[in-house]
């Protein structure tokens, strides 16, 4: 349903009744969770969008898509460790000949 050109999808006023009704059923942690999705989708992730078509907290939507979408100094770096591989005594002779 999103719109391919960055403008935010079009939603009919079912669908955001729709909306509201489901965060009215949720937990804290799961709407905020569930606002973030919405706002990536429809919104192209603008919390100021958000508040305008949705009535949410801007503050509350930025929040919530910061610590879904890490900025590049929080990424993880693949973590491993690099050892010396381990010599077979026995092949020591067969590496020899």
């Amino acid at each position: 349903m999103s719109d391919p050109s960055g403008s935010a999808t079009k939603l009919s006023d079912e669908h955001l009744s729709d909306i509201q009704f489901t965060l009215s059923k949720m937990n804290e942690a799961d709407r905020r969770a569930f606002q973030t999705e919405i706002t990536l989708k429809y919104c192209n992730g603008s919390a100021c969008n958000a508040e305008s078509r949705f009535g949410w907290s801007r503050k509350t939507v930025e929040k919530s898509c910061q610590s879904k979408t890490p900025k590049k100094s929080q990424k993880q770096m693949p973590s491993f460790t690099i050892s010396k591989p381990k010599i077979n005594p026995l092949m020591v002779g067969e590496l020899n000949d």
